[in-house]
């Protein structure tokens, strides 16, 4: 109640781009979020973010997306759904202005992930084919658990926004084998990081083994 009258905003992850959520086509791709949408008749586009930039790189490309929607709908605000590092591309955005309703992070790692901090140990495991190391690396210790916390100090609520902050919990051997360090996880980010912001209504979503969707991630 209340969301389809709203457009939406989806905001894709670290690596990843705008048809991870949305899908090259919402009524026959393959993201969810997309299918959904269209399924409820509520206007959405996805924002393409540097897959690899910072919260900085990625500040102008969101806030144009942000109000692009707007216009196109005739709407004052909008709701945003962000997936992993895309909720704090989100967030980074909300806190300087007042155009966002609703704020749905999915997977967010605002208190960091653990599985960054470990990579960070091993630059070797920082390198992909075809892409800039630094720059990969420069990505990834923006969402270490040090760099987390110093941003969530400066990047404050907005009180005109509602925070939701989803978590998604794997039971994996991968995730199960980090959960006597970090807890239950994703194999990311922990269910804690996911809900550490104080004033987010936090929420959980549970996978399996047998689930073919949770192995994707």
């Amino acid at each position: 109640p209340g969301l389809a009258w709203r457009p939406v905003l989806l905001a894709h992850g670290w690596r990843g781009g705008p048809d991870d959520l949305a899908g090259p086509d919402p009524l026959q791709g393959r993201a969810a979020w997309g299918i959904g949408l269209t399924s409820r008749d509520v206007g959405f586009s996805a924002v393409a973010l540097d897959r690899f930039g910072t919260i900085g790189d990625n500040a102008a490309a969101f806030s144009a997306a942000v109000a692009d929607l707007k216009q196109r709908f005739g709407v004052e605000r909008v709701n945003v759904v962000g997936y992993c590092k895309g909720g704090i591309d989100a967030r980074e955005h909300v806190r300087r202005n007042d155009d966002v309703d609703r704020l749905i992070m999915v997977a967010t790692p605002n208190a960091g992930s653990f599985l960054v901090d470990s990579m960070l140990i091993s630059p070797n495991t920082l390198i992909w084919e075809g892409e800039d190391p630094k720059k990969v690396a420069r990505s990834l210790r923006e969402m270490s658990g040090p760099r987390m916390s110093s941003y969530n100090r400066h990047c404050r609520e907005n009180p005109r926004t509602v925070y939701v902050s989803e978590a998604i919990v794997h039971s994996s051997p991968f995730a199960n084998a980090w959960l006597p360090l970090v807890g239950l996880n994703d194999e990311f980010v922990s269910l804690f990081s996911v809900r550490s912001l104080p004033y987010a209504a936090p929420d959980a979503e549970f996978t399996s083994t047998t689930d073919p969707e949770a192995q994707a991630c």
